[in-house]
């Protein structure tokens, strides 16, 4: 998993065309020390200063998430079996917790967020004004979804997952045996079900599978936190965590989750069992709660 544990700030200084210093910072991170992140976040400085002296908008530098650079979560807990590590809790860039791992596979499946009308002038019209025909076209086009799950796992008897309802879609944590996040046949699985592009980019780039475990803010009455880990001052972090306890307090009453269904016949793999409990310790309960 690409998840550096730390982080920090470097400096790198230029002179401008009359002599004057500029400087510019970057965050950087390592897997092994503090020193490490420090002296890689002077080389992420240096290419910023090359960026804007080739003429080129400094935002489009910028972080994502989504790119080939690692992830910039704070890791909140670390899951270890037998000694190995099989997975880290982190909080993500808007506040949820989020469960990464190396070797389970989790895949989510949204519903269209645009419904579009059937074929016809009359079905076009009826669509125009009528909240219910609206509503059970949308009941339509998620049941496509469910039918496309149905019908990989019929085509896939060998294959087993358990399947969740979340707010928005579907979710998949497959159990019959543990999956490589960058290997071909992943991506093709993640592609062949339809999980969100983004979401196949970053399990390949940062090496893990993710799955969220805790509602979005805004669907618990909570704005996303103002700033995000690494932290620029300790007066940042200090309202970060006056945003994360309300968060984590707000949050209990809701879950990201609920389970539909077991599929195919689990392995008896103890790690995916490890993964298995504590998403659905986490991400499903308490049992009855909206959906957020």
């Amino acid at each position: 998993m690409r998840i550096p544990r730390y982080w920090a700030k470097g400096e790198f200084q230029v002179a401008d065309a009359r002599g004057n210093p500029t400087a510019f910072d970057g965050w950087g991170w390592s897997f092994h020390s503090v020193d490490e992140a420090r002296a890689n976040g002077r080389e992420q400085a240096r290419r910023i200063a090359e960026f804007v002296a080739s003429g080129r908008d400094p935002g489009r530098f910028g972080y994502s998430g989504y790119g080939d650079r690692p992830i910039r979560e704070e890791i909140k807990e670390a899951l270890v079996h037998c000694g190995q590590e099989i997975g880290l809790i982190t909080r993500n860039a808007y506040g949820s917790l989020v469960l990464n791992s190396p070797c389970v596979l989790f895949a989510d499946l949204d519903f269209p967020t645009v419904v579009e009308p059937p074929p016809g002038f009359v079905n076009r019209l009826k669509f125009a004004f009528s909240p219910r025909f609206r509503r059970a076209c949308r009941r339509t086009d998620e049941q496509a979804v469910w039918n496309r799950v149905r019908a990989w796992a019929e085509a896939n008897p060998d294959r087993a997952f358990r399947l969740y309802r979340t707010p928005s879609g579907m979710r998949l944590l497959m159990t019959d045996r543990q999956y490589e996040p960058t290997a071909a046949e992943t991506i093709a699985l993640l592609e062949t079900l339809g999980s969100d592009p983004l979401y196949v980019r970053l399990t390949k780039n940062q090496e893990c599978f993710r799955a969220r475990l805790t509602p979005k803010p805004y669907r618990c009455g909570l704005r996303p936190p103002e700033r995000h880990f690494p932290f620029h001052t300790p007066e940042v972090e200090a309202r970060f965590r006056k945003w994360e306890a309300d968060y984590d307090a707000r949050s209990r009453s809701h879950r990201a989750c609920e389970l539909v269904g077991e599929f195919g016949t689990a392995s008896s793999d103890e790690i995916i069992a490890q993964i298995v409990r504590l998403h659905d310790e986490r991400a499903c309960q308490p049992a009855g709660a909206p959906l957020a």
